[in-house]
């Protein structure tokens, strides 16, 4: 079953994650969601989002992609 879910639920889920003291956010497989992915991390960061995040793509991505990550990924 498909859960939908909003950009501001994805922030949500990712401030949810560093309040259980999780180590990191890694991303695996993102590419199809960056775009989403980039507006969910502006809100948590704006929130408190101090972890680092991990952009796992398995070394292929778009330049255009990356340029846009800029500020918000620490670890590709």
């Amino acid at each position: 079953m498909e859960k939908e879910i909003t950009v501001e639920d994805l922030a949500e889920i990712f401030l949810k994650q560093q309040e259980k003291r999780v180590d990191n956010i890694n991303l695996v497989t993102p590419t199809s969601y960056a775009f989403q992915i980039i507006e969910a991390l502006k809100i948590a960061k704006n929130k408190g989002l101090k972890i680092p995040v991990i952009y796992n793509s398995n070394g292929y991505e778009n330049v255009e992609t990356i340029q846009k990550l800029k500020g918000y990924i620490d670890i590709y």
